[in-house]
C-alpha cells in the first residue's frame, strides 16, 4: 500500500500539534510547581521552621559529638542512632550525611525511658 506524501505531511502535522498542545500542558504543571515550591520555601524562611519544628535548646552534631555526650563508643552510639527511635520522637534527625540530637527532647526521652541507650 502506497501512501502519498500529503497523507504523511498531514500525519505528521497532527502529530507535531499533538506535541506542541502535550508540552505547552507540560510547561503549565512546572510553571504551577515552581510558584507553589516558592511559596513553601518563602513562608519557611518567614516563619523559620525546621524539619522537626522549633529547636529547643542545644544540638549535638554528628556521632562523635553524640557517642561524648552519652558516654559510650561511637560504634554503640551509631547503632542507637540506627534503630530509629531517636528520630521517631523527633531526637534526631539526618541532615545530609551528619546527625543532628536536639539534647532537651533527648533527655525527656530517657526520662522517660531510662533503659532508651541500652543495646
Amino acid at each position: 500500500m502506497r501512501y502519498k506524501n500529503t497523507d504523511n505531511l498531514q500525519t505528521i502535522s497532527n502529530l507535531l500539534m499533538q506535541m506542541k498542545d502535550s508540552l505547552g500542558q507540560q510547561q503549565v504543571l512546572v510553571t504551577n510547581l515552581e510558584r507553589e515550591l516558592e511559596a513553601i520555601i518563602n513562608h519557611n524562611r518567614r516563619n523559620k521552621t525546621t524539619i522537626l519544628g522549633e529547636n529547643s535548646g542545644r544540638t549535638i552534631i554528628g556521632v562523635r559529638q553524640f557517642a561524648d555526650y552519652i558516654h559510650k563508643s561511637p560504634g554503640t552510639a551509631q547503632n542507637i542512632l540506627n534503630k530509629n527511635v531517636l528520630q521517631e520522637n523527633g531526637v534526631a534527625i539526618m541532615v545530609g550525611r551528619t546527625w543532628h540530637i536536639y539534647v532537651e527532647r533527648l533527655e525527656q526521652l530517657i526520662a522517660e525511658d531510662p533503659n532508651l541507650l541500652r543495646c
